[in-house]
């Protein structure tokens, strides 16, 4: 007669948590395995935010606030993208404090504002929206690594960078104006 072994999930190693959790789809299931216990945190945790996509300043505030309560989050996000609709940009601004806090990532995506906006065809929208990229960008390749203790910088493992600027916000030239 067969014996029925009992396995648990939190007995199974961590390499064996993480390929089961590699196959976990929805971020709310993620989320809800995070919330079980330190141990399936400290494992689901990673693949919940690898990837961000940022919609509305209550996600970027939300985004910034769980990275302020745990800030090791911030080095689990590999690829972020910001997308947000002027009617949502209300908080969106933190993202320029998050993103100095997010030293691994390998893919930022930044409209500023949203090109798929229409508040800028319908209301003579003129802004350079509400992230600060330039900013950044001084910030992270004004930051030199030290030999001891290694501090991992932003943009240091950035493999690709979209930035979609509305024209509303640089200067406007004509064809004529340009030299080649």
């Amino acid at each position: 007669m067969a014996q029925f072994i009992e396995i648990r999930l939190l007995a199974l190693a961590d390499e064996l948590l993480i390929g089961i959790i590699e196959h976990v789809a929805s971020k709310s299931d993620l989320c809800n395995l995070a919330l079980v216990c330190s141990r399936l945190q400290a494992v689901a945790e990673p693949a919940l935010y690898q990837s961000i996509l940022v919609r509305k300043g209550t996600e970027a505030l939300r985004l910034f606030h769980a990275i302020l309560g745990r800030p090791v989050r911030a080095s689990f996000i590999r690829s972020l993208q910001i997308r947000y609709l002027y009617r949502y940009k209300e908080g969106i601004k933190i993202m320029n404090q998050g993103l100095r806090k997010m030293n691994k990532l390998e893919v930022l995506t930044i409209e500023s504002p949203c090109c798929n906006d229409t508040h800028a065809f319908l209301e003579g929208f003129e802004s350079k929206g509400e992230i600060d990229y330039a900013e950044y960008f001084t910030f992270a390749s004004s930051m030199t690594l030290e030999l001891q203790p290694r501090v991992r910088v932003p943009l240091q493992t950035c493999k690709f960078t979209s930035l979609y600027v509305s024209y509303s916000s640089i200067d406007r030239q004509t064809d004529s104006d340009c030299e080649v």
